[in-house]
């Protein structure tokens, strides 16, 4: 018996196939050109650089390319306590984002899965457009990030009070180690937890539950945080370049002082009375934000874009509004 899910690689929706043993295969939507039925017999399988430590509460392994980038292959083995205790809409992702070249580059997702039903151990296979695979070739770096998400069935609120990651390199290395900075794979994620100097670049905490968390100095390069509850938390110091907190990312009363939010996607957003001293938003994409009472002493706006954003004299920033309200 096969269960179809939907897989959006490169922008088209394509079928994937959940087989029986827990195989996973997203196949190209059609229209899109179809890899060559020697896909499995590339010699030169390009092996993954695996982000995780002994005992995490997600284990990826076997991560690699095949067929010149065209598919992407890979077995997870999710969390066991977490599946032993189903919850509300349980989920489980896997995306592949690839990095370009260059100081101020983009990520771009290349393939995506989410699914609320797995086995334990999960085959999972990508199929890339031609388009897609060139991009893998010319990229800095590509990473396969996968999270498990619990939600408790007492509150079903769609926000996930327990999230597992792990992060694997398909191409490219990790970054030097910052001093200080701690791998945070076996952590849960989860509401007041201390994620102080976690390295949680590239995570997918969408609709995570993180009420009050402390994540001061933490690493979220990357990371998509669409529709997650930070409120009251502490992201100070923190790395939140080219982060996705865009649509839904509850930043109430948060504190952000010192925080690098480069390049970061926050268009309507709640910030309303958040701290965001010193903080670095040059770039930033802050549309339709709400920044009503928010601190915003010596914040670089430079080139950020305020466009129908709600000022923190609840005036409406006029459009253009570029690095400042108009």
């Amino acid at each position: 018996m096969m269960a179809v899910r939907r897989v959006t690689v490169m922008g088209a929706v394509s079928a994937a196939i959940v087989l029986g043993a827990g195989v996973l295969v997203a196949s190209p939507a059609l229209g899109q050109d179809q890899p060559g039925a020697a896909v499995l017999a590339d010699p030169v399988p390009v092996t993954a650089r695996v982000h995780t430590p002994a005992g995490a509460g997600i284990k990826v392994v076997h991560a690699k390319f095949t067929n010149h980038h065209r598919l992407v292959r890979a077995t997870v083995v999710w969390n066991k306590k977490l599946l032993a205790k189903p919850g509300h809409n349980d989920r489980f992702n896997v995306r592949v984002v690839a990095v370009a070249k260059g100081k101020k580059a983009k990520p771009t997702m290349l393939a995506t899965f989410s699914s609320t039903v797995v086995k334990r151990r999960t085959q999972v296979r990508f199929w890339l457009s031609a388009s897609a695979a060139r991009k893998v070739r010319s990229a800095k770096s590509v990473v396969l990030s996968v999270s498990q998400q619990y939600d408790s069935p007492r509150d079903r609120d769609n926000k996930y009070e327990d999230n597992y990651l792990s992060t694997v390199y398909l191409k490219g290395s990790m970054p030097a180690e910052v001093p200080g900075l701690r791998r945070c794979d076996q952590v849960d994620t989860e509401p007041r937890a201390n994620l102080t100097d976690c390295d949680l670049s590239y995570a997918d905490l969408s609709f995570a539950d993180l009420f009050g968390a402390n994540l001061s100095s933490a690493n979220l390069t990357y990371a998509n945080l669409t529709y997650a509850n930070l409120n009251g938390a502490n992201l100070s110091s923190a790395n939140l370049y080219g982060a996705r907190l865009c649509r839904g990312t509850d930043l109430h009363s948060a504190i952000l002082e010192e925080a690098n939010l480069d390049y970061a996607c926050m268009s309507y957003v709640n910030l309303f009375g958040a701290n965001l001293i010193d903080a670095d938003l040059s770039y930033a994409d802050l549309r339709g934000t709400d920044l009503t009472l928010t601190d915003l002493t010596r914040t670089d706006l430079t080139r950020a874009d305020l466009t129908r954003a709600t000022w923190t004299d609840g005036r409406v920033c006029k459009p253009p509004s570029v690095g400042r309200c108009s």
